[in-house]
């Protein structure tokens, strides 16, 4: 999910990842694990403000580079 930065700051995020969260409840998803760069200072501190937790991080999966930086990951329960 992103949002393009001329509109970050507007609210348009919120609601766009409720409808995600609501739509992996529905679809019987019990985990939503986030991903970001560990440059994205805004979208880690967006994350952290919807309850996701760091998980870790990580420069490869399997031997490959996944991002020129570290790779930052976040999860949470999908349903309560």
């Amino acid at each position: 999910m992103r949002v393009h930065p001329a509109c970050q700051r507007r609210g348009y995020g919120r609601p766009v990842l409720q409808a995600l969260e609501a739509k992996a409840c529905e679809l019987g998803f019990v985990k939503i694990v986030l991903d970001t760069t560990t440059s994205q200072g805004p979208a880690i501190a967006f994350d952290s403000a919807h309850c996701y937790v760091q998980a870790g991080q990580a420069s490869s999966i399997s031997g490959r580079a996944v991002a020129p930086e570290p790779v930052v990951s976040g999860g949470r329960r999908c349903c309560p």
